[in-house]
């Protein structure tokens, strides 16, 4: 069998993986761990066409290629609601196939996550404090123009303090989260 039908039997079988494996993957109530305490393991999966997979800008020299990828992404989420603390995090790690149809020299296996974490103190009252922070390790090219892939970290945190000394207005969530 040649290079090229192996690549086209890939791809269907990842296809076939998204379409039947969807409504089994669906986020549910979760898993209790205690008192109003969540936890969510859960797998996105999702395959798509890039039609510049490098992020080339066209040019006769360099032609621009597309391929397929598939992009799996296990992760688990966990809510710990309580009436002075919520902790709100999650994450989960990414794998990313291309499969190489059009130009061989586009066939990788990429790997990517993220975790995010939410801490708040006194979520139900009218003075709150949280803490927050993101990480993310990415493959994609934003703005440069490369001819691969590179890898990027990215880490945001901050922290803000919410207060409504009058009270919160009637029908307004107690713990929200974002």
């Amino acid at each position: 069998m040649n290079r090229a039908a192996t690549r086209w039997i890939q791809v269907c079988a990842a296809l076939g993986l998204v379409l039947l494996a969807g409504p089994a993957l669906a986020v549910g109530p979760g898993l209790g761990i205690g008192g109003d305490a969540k936890f969510h393991p859960y797998l996105d999966l999702k395959l798509g066409y890039n039609s510049n997979v490098n992020n080339l800008s066209p040019d006769a020299n360099d032609p621009v290629t597309g391929d397929f990828l598939l992009e799996l992404h296990p992760g688990v989420y966990v809510l710990v609601p309580t009436e002075y603390f919520l902790l709100d995090a999650g994450g989960k790690l990414g794998y990313t196939r291309y499969f190489g149809v059009e130009d061989g020299d586009t066939t990788r296996n990429v790997l990517t996550g993220e975790a995010q974490l939410k801490a708040v103190l006194n979520p139900k009252g009218s003075y709150r404090f949280a803490i927050k922070d993101r990480y993310h390790r990415t493959e994609r090219p934003l703005d440069l123009v490369l001819a691969r892939l590179a890898g990027r970290h990215y880490n945001v945190v901050g922290a803000e303090f919410t207060a409504e000394p009058g009270g919160r207005p009637c029908g307004s969530s107690s713990a929200t989260t974002s």
